[in-house]
């Protein structure tokens, strides 16, 4: 998410002289370089031949980021503990706190992905006592939808034992870029979702991180319960907000999840980068089904899990 919270990234140099940088970066300017970077998946692929030359601060770091990109949440989470507990002088040396912004934030997220609504909204309590009224405003919207969200059921997924094959097309078309008013062509991949007995087609965006969403008249047309309202986000096409739905259940296949939420946009055609929107089906159902393998020509597979019924936040 890119989050629904405050954008914080990581700045950080290591003090070298001129005079002492080598001619070969050392691990830890590696695994720096990377995160600055935000190269994932370059960090994730390196980091086992350089993890034992790094040093304890710089291999927490890793730990934190790659164990919340790659959903090894409770690993992120627990490398951010240590880091708040035993390195607030290296933390607290940032005269901006753009370090401790970032790592507060990707925790949040992290609980957030766990259904740890209750503990994210106390942490986000403390985060906004540090801002500016404007960001202020904003974070304690996004506590507001935290607690909101700890008083209703989590989200499951039922599915047969097996691998599972769902409905996948490609479809393309010609849009007005929201950044520079120019046509474009896009490619989308769509899903067929039932809600209350209707088979409605999805955008399955495998970008659209933290949450599914819906137009305001496909909320209307399905009878989805707002809970919460006024939330604060951001993304390609610019600043806005949103509210927060729920349905008892959907249906993709033979798959079912149970208490599915939706961002909800009060434009009725809402367009972005991909084109125009009616319901994106986003990554939050991808974290949710453990994996999945995308294969275009015949459709999008959930290969066999341990457990037929997962819960946000369990892998």
């Amino acid at each position: 998410m890119k989050k629904l919270l405050l954008a914080l990234f990581l700045v950080f140099t290591l003090p070298l002289s001129a005079e002492e940088q080598p001619a070969v970066p050392t691990a830890d300017e590696q695994a720096a370089t990377l995160i600055n970077a935000q190269e994932w998946f370059r960090l994730e692929a390196c980091y086992p031949e350089i993890r034992d030359e790094l040093s304890p601060f710089v291999r927490l770091l890793c730990e934190a980021s790659l164990g919340s990109h790659f959903n090894r949440l409770p690993e992120s989470c627990n490398a951010i503990g240590t880091l708040l507990n035993d390195y607030q002088q290296e933390l607290f040396a940032d005269p901006e706190g753009s370090m401790l912004g970032w790592l507060l934030s990707m925790l949040i997220g992290n609980l957030q992905e766990l259904g740890a609504y209750e503990q994210a909204a106390d942490l986000l309590t403390q985060f906004a006592a540090g801002q500016s009224e404007e960001e202020r405003a904003s974070t304690l919207a996004t506590q507001r939808w935290f607690q909101t969200m700890a008083r209703h059921p989590r989200t499951s997924l039922t599915k047969p034992d097996g691998e599972i094959r769902l409905p996948l097309t490609v479809g393309s078309e010609t849009v007005k870029s929201p950044l520079d008013g120019t046509d474009k062509k896009v490619h989308n991949f769509y899903t067929d979702i039932t809600i209350g007995g209707r088979t409605e087609r999805f955008i399955f965006d495998t970008g659209c991180s933290g949450a599914s969403f819906v137009s305001a008249e496909f909320a209307k047309r399905h009878d989805l319960e707002i809970i919460c309202d006024s939330i604060s986000v951001s993304g390609i096409g610019g600043n806005g907000f949103v509210k927060f739905a729920t349905t008892d259940s959907m249906q993709i296949g033979p798959v079912t999840i149970r208490h599915p939420y939706f961002m909800v946009f009060d434009n009725d055609e809402a367009s972005d980068q991909i084109g125009h929107i009616e319901a994106v089906l986003g990554t939050d159902f991808m974290r949710l089904a453990g994996q999945i393998e995308l294969r275009p020509k015949e459709g999008f597979f959930l290969p066999p899990l341990r457990n037929r019924h997962l819960q946000a936040g369990e892998t």
